[in-house]
């Protein structure tokens, strides 16, 4: 087998010695090609280690931007249903410990002092020129009522004119009503606002006689609350039939 000599400076010298000219062929160092190899492949890996590392770091982030999201979306749900269900709370609380003002009855009294045929009279199925119509409203509800004020009206028409009316008015000042309490008002007595004929027409059955009530109040949530009522009267039973609306 031939032997091949790797050092250059024996090379060298034996080419001279045996009196050859330049060297054509030196021999070739396979260390720097190794080392610039090795150099390569660590680029490589270094550079496809970045790469994959960046990859990931990317599919984490998007995974944590929508898992985010996804929190959000429960967190902000899961708000509106706490508001939703404290709205609802809010509510029930405030129908349940309102305060419900309504008409409670309608009477009819003979004026101070009335007497017919000598006798004094209470007579609450007819009507006489000091007949006094109490309109009372009561508070059922479990809180108070803030600046309640109500008015009334009484009014009678005639079947066979209802164009042809008489009336009266009265008003009510701004008060506080507890829970169950009530609050009476008065007309003056009939013969202010009512002639004869037409008190005779309503004992005679020939005229329509009711009261109008409209109430206005404020909880003690602040809600504003109107009313209105109308009692009929029924000359049979001299009651009046209560309704109410609003």
């Amino acid at each position: 087998m031939k032997q091949v000599n790797t050092n250059k400076a024996e090379w060298y010298g034996g080419a001279k010695a045996n009196g050859g000219g330049n060297p054509t062929n030196p021999p070739v160092d396979p260390w720097p090609n190794r080392f610039q190899g090795a150099t390569a492949l660590a680029t490589c890996l270094y550079f496809g280690a970045t790469v994959w590392i960046l990859c990931e770091m990317r599919r984490f982030n998007r995974r944590a931007l929508l898992l985010s999201l996804a929190s959000n979306r429960e967190t902000k749900k899961a708000a509106n249903a706490a508001k939703s269900s404290a709205d609802t709370a809010k509510r029930a609380l405030e129908v349940l410990e309102r305060a419900d003002v309504l008409i409670e009855k309608i009477d009819l009294s003979g004026g101070p002092g009335f007497r017919f045929e000598g006798k004094p009279v209470q007579d609450t199925t007819r009507f006489y020129a000091n007949t006094v119509c109490t309109v009372t409203v009561k508070n059922y509800g479990r809180t108070r009522a803030e600046n309640l004020a109500f008015q009334c009206q009484i009014i009678s028409t005639e079947f066979s004119d209802p164009k042809k009316y008489d009336s009266m008015h009265v008003v009510s000042v701004p008060a506080i009503l507890g829970a169950g309490e009530r609050a009476p008002l008065s007309f003056g007595e009939f013969g202010r606002g009512f002639s004869q004929e037409s008190i005779d027409e309503i004992n005679a059955g020939r005229a329509n006689l009711f009261v109008d009530v409209d109430i206005a109040y404020e909880d003690v949530f602040a809600n504003p609350h109107e009313v209105q009522g109308r009692g009929d009267f029924l000359p049979a039973s001299g009651r009046f039939n209560i309704a109410h609306r609003g």
